[in-house]
């Protein structure tokens, strides 16, 4: 199968809840790069890959992008195209984009290039679509030490796939191994920053349905079933509540901003 196919499926089982309650709890890290990426000129043409239900579309937009958005999953993109009727968005491969060469100004991906069937074929075709000069912007998880949720991924792990162990291997959240797959995608490093984005949730419920919405999340719920899911949720994030019944959790992300 494409890998566009089995994220399309992932992300797109829970796709509503996502779009309302799991992608604004990257509002943080979506409004750094905002203020990082903003220009005074109109119409700075961006693509967000991986772009989901168009949160970071739809922000962009009001600050004068014109936008463009592109993901695995139909029902995420029929939600970005309610939020943002004007956009092009599209569905398909990160590997494989269908946009002419030299097209944007900037792309971004959030946490979306490690969902690829070959992260370094990505990152080229996120170069190759941006325009000589522009930037591409990569963000992805952070060391687990710096992110809470790494809490709820741990207590989840009996019912995730077993990863491949390869001896060479590194997480993308060690130094220096983003600007080594971007060298090698043919991108020129600039800047690599730590972002902290706080996730907040008015209560239990709202923290549940945000979670339980993730993509990766569908992977755990097919092996041991919603409720077993639900309830290792709910007592891994316990920890986290607040007096006021709230939930937040703090985690980082690593952000590279690479030139074409």
């Amino acid at each position: 199968m494409r890998t566009s196919e089995i994220q399309g499926k992932l992300w797109g089982t829970y796709a509503r809840n996502w779009a309302d309650y799991g992608e604004g709890t990257s509002n943080d890290l979506f409004n750094a790069v905002l203020q990082k990426t903003k220009n005074t000129d109109k119409g700075i043409k961006l693509l967000d890959v991986g772009c989901g239900a168009g949160g970071y579309c739809k922000m962009a937009s009001e600050q004068g992008f014109n936008v463009s958005g592109y993901d695995a999953s139909e029902q995420l993109i029929a939600i970005a195209r309610e939020r943002l009727p004007q956009a092009d968005f599209q569905t398909g491969d990160l590997e494989d984009l269908p946009y002419s060469d030299n097209t944007f100004d900037i792309v971004t991906g959030f946490n979306c290039f490690q969902f690829a069937g070959n992260i370094v074929n990505a990152l080229h075709e996120a170069g190759r679509v941006t325009k000589k000069g522009g930037t591409v912007v990569i963000a992805v998880w952070g060391s687990p030490e710096k992110c809470e949720a790494s809490v709820v991924f741990a207590a989840l792990a009996p019912f995730m796939p077993t990863p491949q162990k390869s001896n060479d291997k590194k997480p993308l959240y060690a130094e220096g191994i983003l600007e080594s797959l971007a060298v090698e995608a043919g991108l020129y490093p600039e800047t690599t920053e730590e972002i902290e984005c706080l996730w907040k949730f008015e209560d239990e419920n709202m923290a549940l349905k945000a979670m339980l919405s993730a993509g990766v999340m569908s992977f755990a719920i097919q092996n041991a079933g919603e409720e077993k899911v639900r309830e290792t949720v709910r007592n891994a994030i316990s920890q986290f509540r607040q007096h006021s019944g709230n939930y937040e959790l703090k985690n980082t992300f690593n952000c590279l901003a690479a030139k074409v």
